[in-house]
């Protein structure tokens, strides 16, 4: 952790090993990801959570927009951005991000 990274793939890594201990230090890593690749599904995805966690849901639902563009396969994308949906208020666009999902995937979560 206290090597800097000097790609995108060592950013993404480093901000994973920062979620557990330190959600800021995290958002930072996947920021520089994204600086280096502004499409890095993992990046995206990362900062969506924290985001999203710490109660920024606009932000949280933009990095997850931004990551179903990436990765429209990713059926926890749409998940997530349905749960950001849900808390704004969006239920038509909620109920269309959980269709989605499920088209993508039968888990029951």
């Amino acid at each position: 952790l206290a090597t800097e990274p000097t790609d995108e793939r060592g950013w993404v890594a480093r901000g994973t090993a920062h979620l557990a201990t330190d959600h800021k230090k995290a958002l930072a890593d996947y920021e520089k990801a994204l600086a280096l690749n502004p499409r890095s599904a993992q990046a995206l995805q990362g900062k969506a959570m924290i985001l999203g966690d710490s109660g920024d849901d606009r932000g949280a639902l933009a990095a997850v927009t931004v990551l179903l563009e990436v990765a429209p396969d990713a059926a926890d994308g749409w998940c997530g951005r349905g749960a950001l949906r849900a808390r704004s208020g969006d239920r038509a666009g909620a109920r269309a991000d959980a269709e989605e999902a499920l088209k993508l995937s039968a888990r029951a979560d």
